[in-house]
C-alpha cells in the first residue's frame, strides 16, 4: 500500500484482510507493510517564519539592540522578539516575545505580524485568539511575507467546512511560491497533484516539486520519489522508475524526512529500486518509527506479528501497535484488538478487544466494524446482541471497498435473517443516521486521526508519555523558530 501526497496530515488507507467463512468472521487485519508511503503533513519547518540569521546589520550587544528598539527600530524589536521566543542570548519568555512582536507589528514589520499570529493561535504569551491570528496572517501576507502567505494558504486548504477555500489556498500558495518559499512550492505542487482548488495537473505538480526540492524541501523530494514509484497525481507526468524513486527517497531520508525513511525501508525490504536488504529495510523503518511515523510503527508491528524478516514476537508487535494507536492510527487499534482477542503477546481479553474495535469502528475502520459485529454475534466480551451485530455488519458493508464486499454482504444478510422485520427496520434507521454522521466526520480533515487518538488515550494499554496526534490547526501554526 502506498500513501499518496497530501497537503494536510497523514491519511490512512486500509487494506482489508478479513475473511468470512461458513458464517463466521475471521479477524480482520490490516496489510500495511507491503507498500511505500508518502504524506505531506505540515512539519515544523513547513511554515517557519523568517529567522534572525540575516538581519541586515550587526548589533554589537543586547544593550545596543534594546536601545535601537526603544528608538522605534522595527527590525530590532522583531529580533528581540525572536530572541525571547527562542531563548537565544536571553531568557526564553513568550510574554516578552509577544510584546516585542506586537511593537514591531505595529511598526509594520511583516514577519513580526506572522509570529505574533502564531502566538495567538497557540495561546503562548498572549490569550489564545484564532480570529486575531488569522487577521495578523492576512495583514502580514498582504505586506509581502511569503511565510504568512503559506500559513494563510494552509488555513484555507485545511479549515473546516465553513472556512475551507481551496481555490483561495492555491492563490496564496502561488504568491508565496513565486516569492521563493520552498514549502509553498511543495504545497502548491500537492494541490496540483491532487486537483484541490485547481484542475489536476501532474506536470505542474512535478514542476513545483522540483523547484521545492532544489530549495531544500525534503518533503518535495519524497513526493518526487512517490511519483517515480507510480503513486499520486504527479505520477502521470513521469514514467515509473523504481530506482529513481529509491534515489529520491534516499535523498529525502538523508535530509531528515521521516516518511522518506519509511519509504526507503519498504524499498529495501521489497527490493524495489535497490538490492533487497532486510537489515537496511528494518533499520530505516525503525528510524522512521522512532521519529514518530505511525505507519512505520504499524509496519514494524506487522513484521513482528507475522514473522516477516524477524522472528515472531507478539509483545513487540503490541508495543509498536500501541505507539501507533496513541498517534491516532485506527488500523493499529484494530490490530491491538486482534491481539487481545487472540491472547497474543497479552492475556486473552475479549472485553478489551471489543472496546478497541469500538474505538476504531467509530473512527470509520471497516475491519473493526466487522470484528465488533462478530463479537456481538458470539457474545464474546460483550452481551450477545444480534441487533448490534447486524448494525455493525451493515456499517461494515457500507464502508468496505474491495474484493471482500460480496462476502461481507452475505454475512450481513445472514445476521439480518435472525431479526424480526421491525428490528431490522429499527437497525436500518440507526444505520442511516450513522452514515450521515460519518459523512460529516469524513468532511473534516484529520477527524479520523484525532478521533482515534482521543479514544485510545483512555485505554489502559496506552504507554505513558505517548505523543498524541496534532489537529490540523496546531500543525499549521508553527511559524516560530525554536533553534
Amino acid at each position: 500500500m502506498i500513501r499518496t501526497a497530501r497537503d494536510n496530515s497523514r491519511s490512512m488507507n486500509f487494506a482489508a484482510a478479513a475473511v468470512v467463512r461458513n458464517g463466521c468472521v475471521r479477524w480482520s487485519r490490516l496489510a500495511t507493510i507491503a507498500g511505500l508511503a508518502l504524506t505531506a503533513g505540515f512539519g515544523s519547518s513547513a511554515v517557519a517564519a523568517t529567522q534572525n540569521s540575516s538581519t541586515g546589520r550587526v548589533f554589537q550587544n543586547l544593550s545596543t539592540l534594546r536601545s535601537q528598539a526603544s528608538c522605534g527600530d522595527a527590525r530590532a524589536m522583531y529580533v528581540l522578539g525572536v530572541m525571547h521566543a527562542n531563548g537565544r542570548g536571553i531568557g526564553e519568555n513568550d510574554v516578552e516575545a509577544a510584546r516585542w512582536y506586537g511593537l514591531a507589528a505595529d511598526a509594520g514589520h511583516a514577519d513580526a505580524m506572522t509570529n505574533l499570529g502564531v502566538l495567538h493561535a497557540r495561546g503562548e504569551g498572549v490569550e489564545r485568539d484564532d480570529e486575531r491570528a488569522v487577521c495578523l496572517y492576512r495583514k502580514a501576507a498582504e505586506a509581502g511575507s511569503a511565510r504568512a502567505m503559506t500559513i494563510l494558504a494552509a488555513r484555507c486548504a485545511n479549515g473546516d467546512a465553513a472556512t475551507r477555500d481551496e481555490a483561495e489556498a492555491v492563490r496564496w500558495y502561488q504568491r508565496a511560491a513565486e516569492a521563493g518559499d520552498g514549502a509553498a512550492m511543495f504545497l502548491l505542487g500537492s494541490m496540483y497533484a491532487n486537483g484541490r482548488g485547481t484542475k489536476q495537473d501532474g506536470v505542474k505538480a512535478m514542476y513545483w516539486y522540483r523547484l521545492s526540492a532544489d530549495a531544500g524541501e525534503a518533503r518535495a523530494m519524497t513526493a518526487i520519489g512517490a511519483a517515480y514509484a507510480g503513486v499520486g497525481g504527479a505520477a502521470r507526468a513521469v514514467s515509473k522508475h523504481p530506482r529513481e524513486a529509491a534515489r529520491w527517497f534516499a535523498r529525502a531520508a538523508d535530509a531528515g524526512d521521516v516518511t522518506a525513511m519509511a519509504n526507503l525501508g519498504a524499498a529495501y525490504l521489497a527490493g524495489e529500486g535497490v538490492s533487497k536488504n532486510l537489515e537496511l529495510g528494518r533499520k530505516w523503518l525503525q528510524t522512521a518509527a522512532e521519529c514518530g511515523d505511525a505507519l512505520a510503527m504499524v509496519a514494524l508491528g506487522d513484521h513482528h506479528s507475522l514473522g516477516e524478516s524477524v522472528a515472531c514476537d507478539y509483545a513487540q508487535a503490541h508495543r509498536w501497535y500501541s505507539r501507533a494507536a496513541g498517534l491516532g492510527h485506527a488500523g493499529a487499534v484494530v490490530n491491538l484488538g486482534v491481539l487481545h482477542a487472540e491472547g497474543r503477546g497479552v492475556a486473552t481479553d475479549a472485553a478489551e478487544a471489543a472496546r478497541l474495535f469500538q474505538i476504531a469502528a467509530e473512527a470509520g475502520a471497516a475491519e473493526a466494524m466487522l470484528n465488533l459485529s462478530g463479537l456481538y454475534r458470539e457474545g464474546r466480551g460483550v452481551e450477545r446482541d444480534m441487533a448490534l451485530a447486524y448494525f455493525w455488519a451493515r456499517n461494515a458493508v457500507a464502508s468496505y471497498n474491495g474484493s471482500l464486499d460480496a462476502a461481507v454482504g452475505r454475512y450481513c444478510r445472514e445476521i439480518g435473517k435472525s431479526l424480526t422485520p421491525a428490528m431490522r427496520a429499527e437497525v436500518e434507521d440507526r444505520h442511516r443516521v450513522w452514515i450521515c454522521r460519518q459523512e460529516k466526520v469524513s468532511a473534516t480533515p484529520h477527524a479520523l486521526c484525532s478521533a482515534v487518538a482521543i479514544g485510545f488515550a483512555q485505554s489502559p494499554v496506552t504507554p505513558a508519555g505517548l505523543e498524541q496526534s496534532q489537529d490540523a490547526q496546531a500543525v499549521v501554526d508553527t511559524a516560530l523558530p525554536r533553534e
